[in-house]
């Protein structure tokens, strides 16, 4: 499989928390600090992940824990801080300590490979502000504090430091890890103020493959052979395919962003698992790698601001299924859409002249309303986790409220100059980014749009949604498909109840790719549904 090269991009929103790093050459007094009775204090907890260490507090014995970068362990309780150190706690809980004593427990230096491999287990173990608060200011503006670091990859399951460089102002460090989903090469620059000031992921993805006892076989295929964009993908067949005894078959088509055939995010791989259950009941399933993970570099080069969804998924999607008619094992062919993939169904369905399409978590809005709406449940969201950042001392009142102020100003404007689209001029459209997309990109989605499609054709259409959704709502987006199709004998929906947008059983709280982290397979009766539709239709 094709070496892929992940970056970490900024979110259009993201409640910042700008705190400066104070390890290597950064003095202790650069840390948020306050004067009471003429000794100056500052917060134990930012000070000690400035430093690279580890804070934790056991409520049943009221002991702090403070773990170096350098697996030193320094404990003391509640009454340890008031008569041995002089500090204080200040509800509901944030923990102060002398400026005096701070320089002398903290003033080791860090070399900067410790400070890359604290880094890294941070990363690994999933401590969101902790990994943050290690970083510049200019990284931490590319990282959501609610939503979390990334990890499409799935776990780490262990790394180490290959080779370490410096060039003016950075110390850059190659670190090799090796995930649940492949085998990566992360490289992490630190600036001369022991922060982190750049991440970059070579990743190679590893597909899954059948299990030992599977009842269908796995065939390698290259989509696109002969043009600009090959792409490594994966046909699984029932064992009793044949030209005698053709077998329906599904195109896997995914949602927004650079994503491998497996559809992984974090442990979860959920194309694969609709491949293994529709392979393993008699139909044949095509999945392979998007044409933007392959070619990520290439097909930014080649298309721009010029992009629309036709380069990014539909031609593919449409030579996925020349490949297919092209192939005598296979009989009717449906395509299975993703999110955005779900939009675009339809639009397959008719120009690819399939048998059916099936809509995952799909809507039938522009693009920049769904943004503006994902926007806003992210504001939802992070008013409701500020309490607890203003109470650890992380973030100030002030701060957060300047912050919220100016994240909604920006979505306001966005949306303003989204509506603004049809008076714009081509030059204008060509230079014009909304909500982070081209506005080029964001009119092609609003031609192809799932209604246009359903409305003038009849064949059948499976719409499925779950609960859960924080991308794609029920009432704004999954309602409204219902209420269009009604009337209309060949669309059929389906609602799952607590259901996410990977088509898992929601396992968390959170409105947030949180929910997505938990290590699950696609519900079961999502599966069973797409199965049944599709012989209803291949046995009628």
């Amino acid at each position: 499989m094709r070496k892929t090269k992940t970056v970490i991009l900024a979110l259009v929103l993201a409640i910042i928390v700008a705190i400066p790093s104070i390890t290597i050459a950064r003095p202790l007094d650069e840390v948020p600090q306050r004067t009471e009775n003429d000794v100056v204090y500052v917060p134990l907890r930012q000070t000690a992940y400035a430093h690279g260490a580890i804070v934790d507090w056991h409520g049943e014995t009221r002991t702090v824990y403070v773990t170096f970068a350098n697996g030193e362990t320094w404990s003391f309780s509640v009454d340890d801080l008031v008569s041995e150190i002089g500090g204080f706690i200040e509800p509901p809980g944030v923990t102060w300590i002398p400026l005096d004593f701070a320089v002398q427990r903290f003033a080791a230096t860090l070399t900067y490979e410790v400070i890359v491999t604290n880094f890294m287990e941070r990363f690994a173990i999933r401590d969101i502000v902790g990994a943050t608060l290690m970083m510049s200011a200019e990284m931490q503006q590319a990282f959501d504090l609610n939503m979390g670091i990334l990890v499409p990859h799935g776990d780490i399951e262990g790394f180490v430091v290959i080779d370490a460089s410096y060039v003016p102002g950075f110390h850059v460090f190659d670190v090799a890890a090796t995930h649940v989903m492949g085998e990566a090469v992360y490289n992490i620059a630190v600036n001369d103020m022991g922060e982190i000031a750049g991440l970059g992921i070579d990743f190679i993805f590893e597909p899954m493959l059948p299990p030992v006892n599977a009842t269908y076989t796995a065939e390698t295929i290259i989509l696109g052979v002969g043009t600009a964009w090959p792409l490594d993908g994966i046909l699984t067949l029932p064992e009793n395919a044949s030209a005698d005894n053709p077998v329906p078959a599904v195109i896997l088509v995914h949602g927004s962003g650079a994503q491998n055939m497996d559809l992984s995010l974090f442990n979860n791989r959920p194309f694969f698992d609709i491949a293994d259950y529709l392979s393993s009941n008699g139909i044949a399933v095509l999945r392979y790698n998007k044409r933007t993970f392959t070619h990520r570099t290439a097909f930014g080069q080649a298309f721009g601001s010029n992009v629309t969804v036709w380069e990014e998924s539909i031609e593919d999607a449409l030579l996925a299924v020349e490949l297919l008619r092209a192939d005598e094992r296979i009989g009717s062919v449906f395509v299975a859409g993703f999110s955005l993939g779900a939009m675009l169904a339809p639009r397959i369905m008719e120009e690819g002249n399939l048998d059916g399409a099936i809509m995952m978590g799909g809507s039938p809005r522009r693009l920049y309303e769904i943004s503006y709406d994902q926007n806003m449940q992210v504001i939802t969201d992070a008013l409701n986790d500020l309490p607890d950042l203003i109470a650890a001392g992380v973030i100030s009142q002030e701060e957060a409220d300047a912050i919220l102020t100016a994240n909604l100003d920006i979505i306001a404007s966005a949306l303003e100059e989204a509506r603004n689209m049809p008076n714009m001029t081509e030059a204008e459209l060509a230079e014009a980014v909304i909500f982070g997309m081209p506005a080029i990109y964001q009119l092609s989605i609003v031609e192809s749009l799932p209604q246009i499609f359903m409305a003038r054709n009849t064949t059948p259409v499976l719409i499925l949604h779950g609960d859960r959704d924080f991308q794609v709502f029920t009432e704004q987006d999954f309602n409204v498909l219902v209420s269009y199709t009604q009337g209309m004998a060949h669309v059929q929906s389906i609602l799952y109840n607590n259901v996410n947008h990977m088509f898992m059983q929601s396992q968390t709280s959170y409105n947030d790719i949180r929910d997505y982290m938990p290590t699950d397979r696609v519900y079961e009766q999502v599966l069973r549904d797409i199965l049944a539709w599709i012989n209803s239709i291949v046995n009628q």
